[in-house]
């Protein structure tokens, strides 16, 4: 697999936003004011996946000043038997609504990792009412997917 392309595991996990039930976490780590790893948790409610990129939609605030200031970043997914390490650079920070802004990186790298055994990845249950809250607007995803399809 190319450097920059992302395994089907990864992207039937990134484009898995249903409502309801359990499903995994993803964890985005950027680099803090003091050089520290910071961890944002989202879901797949939050990406988009584009040719050698993808978009994420996030609340404005330290993940965003973050990556404004260090673009680099690291997404963390975990499958049914492989751990992946997706390297991205930060390119684009767009306010799209409310405090909303999708973030566009560019995939760097991915790197898979496995022991040949069954990973149990980081779940949240995805009620109705937390769906709502996370609500992101039909602005705001237009926006990421147009991002997410520009060269």
């Amino acid at each position: 697999m190319p450097d920059g392309e992302l395994p089907d595991e990864v992207v039937w996990l990134l484009n898995d936003a249903a409502v309801g039930g359990e499903q995994p976490v993803h964890q985005l780590l950027t680099v803090d004011d003091e050089g520290r790893p910071h961890a944002t948790l989202s879901s797949a409610r939050q990406w988009w996946i584009g040719d050698g990129r993808l978009v994420c939609v996030l609340v404005a605030g330290r993940t965003t000043r973050y990556l404004s200031e260090r673009p680099q970043a690291l997404l963390l997914v975990v499958g049914a038997s492989q751990a992946y390490s997706i390297r991205l650079t930060s390119t684009r920070i767009q306010d799209v609504e409310d405090r909303r802004v999708a973030v566009v990186f560019d995939i760097e790298e991915v790197q898979s990792d496995t022991r040949g055994v069954a990973l149990t990845p980081m779940l949240f249950h995805a009620t109705d009412e937390l769906a709502r809250q996370e609500s992101i607007g039909e602005h705001a995803s237009t926006a990421a997917a147009q991002f997410a399809q520009q060269p």
